[in-house]
């Protein structure tokens, strides 16, 4: 059994923990406008119900514009 190179090692360590290498080279047109409007449908959805979720709470309104930007980007769709 032959073992790998220390730039082959390097190169399977990187693109296991940097997923984003091993699906960018396939990700098209087509999946970039689904994202986009996923994103805006969810942004749309998330944002007025984290803010009043936080209004609800009695928390300040600059607190309720962090928790609706953390939600919002805390529950956007990812690849995977």
């Amino acid at each position: 059994m032959m073992k790998k190179s220390i730039s082959a090692r390097i190169k399977d360590r990187v693109f296991r923990h940097i997923n984003i290498l091993n699906w960018l080279p396939q990700y098209t047109k087509q999946d970039a406008i689904g994202d986009i409007t996923a994103g805006i449908t969810l942004g749309l959805t998330m944002m007025p119900q984290s803010i009043a979720y936080a209004s609800l709470a009695g928390l300040s309104p600059q607190v309720r514009a962090k928790c609706c930007v953390c939600i919002t980007a805390k529950l956007s769709p990812q690849h995977h």
